[in-house]
């Protein structure tokens, strides 16, 4: 949805809600993209975390695939740039 910057101005509860509902909420200013509202990224609990990674290990092992610690390592790290 695209609205314009004083509209944003009157309605920006309404329209943080829509964005937080995932709708794509785009302010304009003289009719042209200035702003866009999007939601914070949470971030997730690192025991569900914990747990998710054990059951992908878990299924992987029971499929025969194996990694070394430091092919796990090399995963991680790339995940981090």
């Amino acid at each position: 949805m695209k609205v314009g910057i004083l509209e944003a101005k009157n309605q920006f509860s309404a329209l943080a809600e829509r964005a937080a509902a995932g709708e794509e909420v785009i302010v304009t200013k003289r009719g042209e993209p200035f702003v866009q509202i999007v939601p914070i990224q949470r971030r997730h609990d690192p025991d569900d975390i914990k747990a998710a990674f054990r059951r992908v290990r878990e299924r992987l092992r029971q499929e025969g695939v194996t990694f070394t610690q430091e092919e796990i390592r090399e995963l991680r790290d790339e995940g981090r740039r």
